[in-house]
């Protein structure tokens, strides 16, 4: 299954459970408009699976400062296209980033903790999701972006975290054994799931 088929199956049943984080949804953006917003930015196009999200899927820029601070994914808000390039040229040209993770687009951001795309390629054509948290080694945590939203789905729909206020909880408000063997199951190779 594509990113864009992944996360509509998720964004669908978050709707159905509330709309804290799908009210904020948008139509995406043209091929155009992105060049243009990179070209501004000077920054070069994201991997394919991004470029693809954001096709069909953006949000309000800036959502994620309003008062009652909706999230995603636990504590996470998914950035809008705008908002990502910001944090991405910021990344880019900011020393305390070490290459590659300087490099990876980021996807979910709150503060200074990050969920990022590599831009490079694995062996498999996969662009890792990295999770950067603050003060940890950026560790690969979804095979993909697909594979993130499809995981998310199946966590939710199986029970293993709570399906509440139209948001996905964080990994570590379920049912930890559950959590981790779907998460297992549907990014096979990613260590992080096999603790």
């Amino acid at each position: 299954m594509g990113v864009v088929e992944s996360a509509t199956r998720l964004f669908e049943q978050l709707s159905a459970a509330g709309d804290e984080f799908t009210r904020y949804l948008r139509p995406g953006l043209s091929t155009e408009r992105m060049d243009e917003l990179l070209g501004q930015a000077g920054l070069p196009r994201p991997p394919s699976d991004v470029h693809e999200f954001y096709r069909v899927f953006n949000l309000v820029p800036g959502y994620q400062y309003e008062l009652d601070q909706p999230s995603f994914y636990g504590i996470y808000p998914l950035l809008s296209f705008e908002d990502a390039l910001e944090q991405w040229e910021y990344r880019r040209s900011n020393e305390y980033a070490d290459p590659p993770w300087q490099d990876a687009f980021p996807f979910l951001q709150e503060d200074c903790n990050a969920y990022l795309v590599e831009t490079q390629a694995d062996e498999n054509g996969n662009h890792k999701v990295i999770n950067d948290f603050k003060g940890e080694i950026p560790e690969a945590v979804f095979s993909n972006l697909a594979a993130m939203f499809d995981t998310f789905t199946e966590w939710l729909s199986t029970g293993a975290l709570p399906v509440g206020h139209g948001r996905v909880p964080g990994f570590y408000e379920g049912e930890q054994r559950r959590v981790y063997e779907v998460a297992a199951r549907l990014n096979p190779g990613i260590s992080w799931w096999d603790e």
